[in-house]
């Protein structure tokens, strides 16, 4: 698909896409997209739409230690349940809340090794 395909499939699931300054595209027509931005050594993933979350955990991951990363932090309105079983993350209630649009967004950091 082409992005504005992967994106409307994000919008019509999730929210309408407003991506901070700062952020990066990262997009592969066959996978879809996600946005990331490195603060310190801490890779943020943020806005994913995908049909292989595992592809991309695997590809954050090595993107956050190639970059010098020692932390990648992932942010889903998703079952954090079947989030954590997939990714091995660590669920940060105290980072997890209501963001300004007023949905409920899950935070999950990871020690990159």
């Amino acid at each position: 698909m082409e992005l504005k395909e992967w994106i409307k499939k994000y919008e019509c699931e999730a929210e309408p896409l407003k991506v901070l300054d700062g952020y990066k595209l990262h997009f592969e027509p066959d996978k879809g997209f996600f946005y990331w931005e490195m603060i310190d050594k801490t890779f943020i993933i943020d806005h994913t739409c995908t049909n292989d979350i595992r592809y991309f955990d695997r590809l954050t991951s090595q993107m956050a230690k190639d970059n010098g990363c020692t932390l990648k932090t992932t942010m889903t309105m998703r079952n954090p349940a079947a989030y954590v079983r997939m990714s091995k993350a660590h669920l940060d209630l105290k980072k997890s809340g209501i963001r300004p649009n007023g949905k409920w967004y899950w935070v999950f950091e990871k020690e990159v090794i």
